[in-house]
């Protein structure tokens, strides 16, 4: 069902339902990844930002995260931010131990 609100455009419900998941299994990256996600596609970047970082604690050698929180960076504007991010993100990635089925 989180999946289905969140694919459906329902992001708050999907938020919702992933929170409750969380408090379940509190060190799920997965689960870590769709808050993380469904705040940037709500277009908050500062609660995105907060929970790719909890992220690349849980999964430090995923560069994707990294990417990620470089692009949140460069929407507020803070270039030098991204560019740390991009830079870091760049250097951890030929450790592939990524969450997704394919890392950039």
């Amino acid at each position: 069902m989180r999946l289905v609100n969140k694919r459906l455009g329902n992001l708050k419900a999907a938020l919702m339902a992933f929170s409750k998941l969380h408090r379940l299994v509190p060190k799920d990256p997965m689960v870590m990844y769709q808050i993380a996600n469904i705040y940037d596609r709500m277009d908050e970047p500062t609660p995105a930002t907060k929970w790719f970082k909890i992220l690349h604690g849980a999964v430090p050698t995923d560069p994707t995260i990294l990417y990620r929180i470089g692009a949140l960076h460069l929407k507020d504007g803070d270039e030098t931010a991204a560019f740390h991010n991009y830079s870091d993100s760049y250097n951890v990635r030929d450790s592939l131990t990524c969450i997704h089925s394919v890392c950039p």
